[in-house]
């Protein structure tokens, strides 16, 4: 039997749509026999190619959560505000705030200009996070 091209097995399948397979395999010169095997072939396979592919369609369903990207800065060490418990840090860290306040005060009286808010409100925060940092320190990390 001579070997048939693919493109010749593709227009037989085409043919087969709405000719018998005597009708084909005479059309094509090459035997019923051969028309049945392309036909079977095709329906198994759903290619008219020789060689089984090694290539596979592969279905998958996936579930994702997406959650919200958070920033580099965002996700800083955590102070350790536990120890405020204790009337001793507790006394100590208010302490430290009202000297650092007193400090800032006598600063601000000192110069004339007057700054805006949000130049205020980052010389509080900053004085709190300070004082926290230096009194109470931040908390360890426990892995679950």
């Amino acid at each position: 039997m001579p070997k048939i091209k693919p493109e010749t097995k593709v227009l037989i399948i085409k043919n087969l749509k709405s000719k018998s397979p005597a009708e084909v395999a005479d059309i094509f010169n090459v035997s019923k026999r051969q028309v049945e095997r392309i036909r079977k072939r095709y329906q198994e396979t759903g290619g008219v190619h020789d060689r089984p592919s090694d290539h596979y369609l592969v279905m998958a369903n996936i579930k994702l959560k997406l959650r919200k990207v958070q920033q580099q800065g965002q996700q800083g060490r955590q102070l350790d505000i536990g120890k405020l418990k204790c009337q001793n840090i507790d006394k100590e860290f208010v302490l430290e705030l009202r000297n650092r306040f007193g400090a800032l005060g006598a600063l601000a009286d000192s110069t004339d200009e007057d700054p805006d808010i949000h130049t205020k409100w980052e010389t509080i925060k900053n004085t709190y996070v300070e004082a926290a940092t230096k009194i109470l320190g931040y908390r360890d990390k426990k892995n679950k």
